[in-house]
């Protein structure tokens, strides 16, 4: 009985000590979606595909504020409104690749890496089908963790679902990072009332940062209650530090090569009036009707 017993404790020792070995591995294991890092003449030409691309939707944001301001301009002179230069939407893919060596790049220009380099290194975007997937390398966790978003966008507004959070090829409980999300959701909850005094989107449809910060905090809050919001993006003008609020008609993924493609379109003065009312709204107060 004492072997038996001997034998049993044996095994199951064995099995602690392989499961235990199986979550380490499972752990430290790199998924293959996160690739290899680029090299230097590389990540070069990307970045400067990149900076080509957001060059063109600040050159199209650009026209389409002029149109704004010619427009407006023959209505106060009682004058036949000018034909518009820009074209009605705008189509802009990205890469994975052109958006990571992007990133790299302005993190050092800019400085972004202070902020984020204690806790994490080498932060990727991926793209696959129909998903979204944030990656970096945790050096509390010693893997990389990543986020999975199911992106959408339909009638009820955009939607950015978190269907999964993982370390290395493990799941991650929601208790680990839940409390993250919070704090972001509160930080942003705070700085609303600031933002909403100071927002701005003057008569020529250009917005200023609080407008910006207003709309895209509402947005990630409502996304880290896997809720939709407005798919109002901004598109930043050169000169003036303002931006051109628009509308995400299309949004999809391709996995075959980690690439995004979206369609905007400008908004007209009734959607921009009815931003505007949005912006200043308090959130305990219902929503005017969403734009489009």
């Amino acid at each position: 009985m004492r072997r038996r017993l001997t034998r049993l404790l044996l095994a199951f020792g064995l099995l602690l000590v392989v499961g235990a070995l199986m979550i380490i591995i499972l752990l430290k294991a790199t998924p293959g979606w996160y690739g290899q890092p680029l090299a230097a003449d590389q990540a070069s030409r990307f970045a400067a595909d990149a900076e080509s691309k957001v060059a063109e939707t600040q050159n199209w944001a650009a026209l389409t504020h002029g149109d704004s301001i010619r427009t407006q301009r023959a209505a106060q002179s009682r004058t036949t409104a000018p034909a518009t230069r820009a074209a009605d939407t705008l189509n802009v893919r990205f890469t994975a690749d052109e958006l990571n060596a992007l990133f790299t790049k302005w993190s050092t220009v800019y400085g972004w890496n202070a902020q984020y380099g204690e806790h994490l290194e080498d932060p990727r975007i991926i793209f696959q089908n129909d998903r979204l997937i944030l990656a970096a390398r945790s050096k509390q966790l010693g893997a990389v963790a990543s986020f999975h978003f199911a992106p959408t966008l339909d009638q009820q507004g955009l939607g950015l679902k978190l269907v999964s959070a993982r370390a290395g090829m493990l799941p991650l409980p929601e208790t680990l990072w839940a409390s993250y999300r919070q704090q972001l959701v509160d930080a942003l909850t705070s700085e609303l009332p600031r933002w909403q005094r100071q927002a701005r989107i003057d008569t020529r449809g250009a917005a200023n940062e609080a407008a910006v910060s207003v709309v895209l905090a509402r947005l990630l809050i409502r996304a880290a209650q896997n809720q939709p919001g407005d798919p109002i993006l901004f598109l930043p003008l050169t000169d003036n530090g303002k931006a051109v609020p628009v509308r995400l008609t299309r949004l999809s993924m391709d996995g075959s090569d980690s690439s995004l493609a979206i369609q905007v379109r400008a908004l007209t003065q009734t959607e921009r009036d009815q931003l505007i009312q949005k912006i200043s709204a308090s959130d305990a107060e219902p929503d005017p009707a969403p734009p489009g």
